[in-house]
């Protein structure tokens, strides 16, 4: 009888010890749990890195799309950090930018930069990409964009439907060039050519009066009409269109 009493006792003891070290482990797993409570955590996760970027190059007054990146172009990049809504201040973050992977600047407060896109580093059908990483309360956040590089382009314009111009007299053509790295109009010069024939030599203007009669323009007549523009002060900046005039 005192043998079963033992054993019970010990078995009792055996549960309760179970027990006991069951709560423990349920205990101690729910303090390594992380805290999910809204208060403790970070929102850093609302900031955005917003980029934007623009080329200075010419174009004309009534172009309203945006101007591509193209040869010799300035370039400037600048980044806006957002936080529900609202714009932050970084004039006191640290800010590191990268061209193309690799370490271009790092400043406080550098929220912009610019260069010049130079002939020999990238050419039409090539881009850049630009990474911006700023510090903000102690986390790091990075942002970035691709920008690609374009041709400059010279447009001749005529108020002829489908380029079919009447027989006899003469008619006018106007070259109007677009994003070259020019700071004024008289910084471009022109090629003018007709049937394939120069009409004179480098000129510094945009319009060309071609004579039909002089040249035998009759009806039926196609006439294969095409227009240099060139930055004289970089005469790497140049193209050409080409067009061909259809005699009624």
């Amino acid at each position: 009888m005192k043998m079963q009493i033992t054993n019970k006792l010990r078995i009792a003891r055996y549960r309760l010890c179970i027990v006991a070290c069951t709560l423990f482990s349920i205990l101690i797993f729910a303090l390594l749990l992380p805290v999910s409570s809204a208060g403790a955590q970070s929102d850093q996760s609302d900031i955005d890195l917003i980029l934007t970027w623009r080329a200075n190059s010419f174009y004309p007054s009534n172009y309203t799309m945006k101007a591509p990146a193209t040869p010799n172009s300035r370039i400037e990049v600048s980044v806006t950090a957002v936080k529900n809504g609202k714009i932050l201040d970084l004039s006191d973050n640290q800010i590191t930018w990268y061209q193309d992977t690799k370490y271009f600047k790092r400043e406080n407060g550098l929220t912009s930069i610019n260069f010049l896109n130079r002939w020999r580093n990238e050419r039409p059908g090539d881009e850049y990409l630009i990474t911006v990483m700023v510090i903000i309360d102690k986390e790091l956040f990075e942002g970035s964009v691709i920008i690609p590089i374009q041709n400059q382009e010279v447009v001749i314009d005529a108020p002829y439907y489908e380029w079919q111009v009447p027989s006899g007299g003469k008619i006018i053509l106007t070259a109007t060039p677009y994003f070259f790295n020019v700071n004024e109009f008289s910084d471009f010069i022109f090629y003018w050519n007709v049937m394939g024939d120069r009409m004179s030599g480098a000129t510094d203007s945009n319009t060309a009066e071609i004579n039909l009669e002089k040249i035998g323009g009759g009806t039926g007549m196609e006439i294969p009409v095409s227009v240099s523009a060139v930055n004289s002060n970089h005469l790497v900046e140049n193209t050409k269109k080409r067009i061909t005039l259809f005699v009624r």
